[in-house]
């Protein structure tokens, strides 16, 4: 399989994956994380300065996000004990294919 081949597969992929998370986020209706918009983007930030420089507006508008919202941090955080068993293993499914992808993709660029 050539590159471009692969880029229009890993498209697909990532625009089934946006379908799904979609789905759920109306279906369940959880607060945003603002905490975790503040690791992205701290993440992105630091990958953006290492490999990338386009990274670095994406992660300083993660990162902006997440501080303005600062007081929200704690109250909108949610436990794995506090989701139903149907999130849970929507949740576990979803971890394991974005794995799966990670993990494909890193051994493909990688070989």
């Amino acid at each position: 399989m050539n590159n471009p081949d692969l880029l229009i597969v890993f498209g697909i992929i990532m625009v089934v994956a946006f379908s799904f998370s979609m789905y759920f986020k109306k279906k369940y209706k959880r607060p945003n994380d603002y905490k975790a918009f503040f690791i992205v983007g701290a993440a992105l930030l630091a990958a953006g300065g290492a490999s990338n420089n386009s990274l670095i507006p994406v992660g300083l508008i993660f990162m902006l996000v997440g501080l303005k919202n600062r007081s929200k941090w704690e109250s909108n955080r949610f436990k794995w004990s506090d989701l139903s068993p149907e999130e849970k293993k929507v949740k576990i499914i979803f971890l394991s294919i974005v794995l799966l992808l990670s993990f494909g993709s890193l051994t493909y660029f990688l070989l």
